[in-house]
């Protein structure tokens, strides 16, 4: 238990998980509020502008503690990308937590808008007829062949997995990004000529 508050007592860590608990905070609020494809664009905006907001403090946090003399781009660059990265991980497991126990409607309601979209699209004979005309590569398949392999792909899609996995990959490439791009304009603006 002390471990946790020696973690809370740096700053830096402290915005970390408010910004972890703001973001979770919004989900659930949205999600009684805008229909889930929002709800999903929203929770990703605000991640990516909390990612933003990490290295931004980083960054002034490190400067803050250093003398001219200790400067080297690499070394903020990393400082910077480790307390992203720490947030990345966090937000990581609330999208887990989130997808897996707080709101798994959310994912089931995606899947069932996306699977009526292909029923429609493959519903009848006509148009999947129609679909044939258009995708040569579809000729010599059965049209339950086509619906059972398009329904198995909603399922592997909008699976909280794979949701989880690509959020994880996605604020990891955010975060090494930010974390380049606010150390450079730091030094570039900040740091005196």
């Amino acid at each position: 238990m002390p471990a946790f508050f020696f973690f809370l007592m740096n700053k830096i860590n402290s915005l970390i998980l408010i910004c972890g608990g703001l973001w979770l905070s919004t989900k659930i609020i949205l999600s009684n509020l805008v229909d889930p494809s929002t709800n999903v664009m929203v929770g990703v905006m605000i991640n990516l502008f909390f990612v933003l907001i990490v290295a931004f403090f980083s960054i002034r946090e490190a400067e803050r503690k250093r003398t001219k003399a200790e400067s080297n781009m690499l070394d903020d660059i990393k400082s910077t990308a480790k307390n992203t990265i720490k947030y990345v991980l966090l937000a990581t497991f609330l999208i887990a937590a989130y997808y897996y126990v707080i709101s798994p409607e959310e994912v089931d309601y995606r899947k069932s808008e996306r699977t009526e979209m292909v029923m429609e699209a493959l519903g009848t004979d006509e148009a999947f007829e129609e679909l044939k005309q258009t995708q040569p590569e579809l000729k010599n398949m059965k049209r339950e062949e086509l619906l059972q392999k398009e329904l198995d792909n909603i399922e592997f899609i909008f699976s909280p997995f794979l949701q989880v996995t690509l959020s994880l990959i996605a604020l990891l490439a955010a975060a090494i990004f930010y974390s380049i791009l606010v150390t450079v304009l730091w030094r570039k603006l900040m740091s005196p000529s």
